[in-house]
């Protein structure tokens, strides 16, 4: 464009078109990625918590890693092959050998029925292993407390009853009833009464030694000594006696009528001793 100023000519250059957007016009709200979304996400106040979609982006790639193992929990009306999986992520061994509990002083071995079938039972209902190995070591401690307990207040009343009936005569049913039980219990029954301490249980020991002196009496057992001769420590050393009395007796000239006499107090000494034989 030219200007004619005093006979002088002026050139004017017309401005440039701008390449700057346009300002936000003041009071209006800013722009946000949200507006790109279609009309029934735009304005969804979840999405709205993300200030980009970076941010939209890593938050979705971390639920997909919680979603990988997070556990599923089937309805009330699942089956058990629906649980299993859910068990299975919990801990549970997938068969009843993959419970451990070695290190247990005293617990049944690897191969014992016992322990077979704990592990089996412990599976049915489906407990986890860290349950197992924290359970039972518990209890197995608490039922062998339990037995020292019981097994310390039955030795006190097998102290009460041997100052009650004397040491003689409580020694002598002792030995009745192991007599008993010897002749007649099968070894599984000895083993369950020795397994459980029932072996030593004052009240069924109290009630045996009755039936082992009756039996004794009628001769079902091999009786053993009774009360007025002591017990079998205290026949022995008479049966003692009675040989050094015989074998000073013996140096004497022929059979005399004492050294008959205390032969056949030898004798029957030993009939008591061993009413058997």
């Amino acid at each position: 464009m030219s200007a004619t100023t005093d006979g002088a000519t002026t050139t004017t250059t017309p401005p440039a078109a701008s390449t700057t957007p346009p300002t936000t016009v003041p009071g209006s709200p800013s722009p946000s990625w949200h507006d790109a979304l279609p009309e029934g996400l735009k304005h969804d106040k979840t999405l709205r918590e993300f200030k980009d979609p970076a941010t939209l982006g890593q938050s979705y790639i971390e639920l997909k890693k919680w979603q990988s193992g997070a556990i599923r929990v089937p309805g009330a009306d699942a089956k058990p092959e629906e649980w299993a999986p859910v068990f299975e992520k919990l801990g549970k061994p997938k068969t009843p050998e993959g419970y451990h509990t070695d290190a247990i002083k005293g617990f049944p071995g690897a191969d014992s029925p016992e322990r077979a079938g704990l592990y089996r039972k412990a599976h049915d209902l489906n407990l986890t292993t860290a349950q197992v190995e924290g359970l039972i070591p518990w209890a197995f401690e608490r039922e062998q407390a339990v037995k020292a307990q019981r097994a310390e207040a039955f030795l006190q009343e097998h102290d009460k009853l041997a100052d009650e009936w004397g040491k003689a005569v409580y020694d002598r049913r002792v030995q009745l009833v192991q007599r008993l039980v010897g002749q007649y219990a099968t070894d599984e029954e000895r083993k369950y009464l020795d397994d459980t301490g029932y072996t030593n249980d004052p009240k069924l020991f109290v009630w045996l030694s009755r039936i082992a002196e009756r039996t004794a009496e009628h001769r079902i057992i091999d009786p053993m000594t009774t009360e007025s001769t002591g017990s079998p420590e205290q026949i022995q050393q008479k049966i003692a006696d009675l040989t050094k009395q015989i074998d000073e007796e013996n140096k004497k000239a022929g059979e005399t009528p004492r050294l008959m006499e205390l032969v056949a107090a030898r004798n029957e000494e030993y009939k008591k001793l061993y009413p058997s034989r």
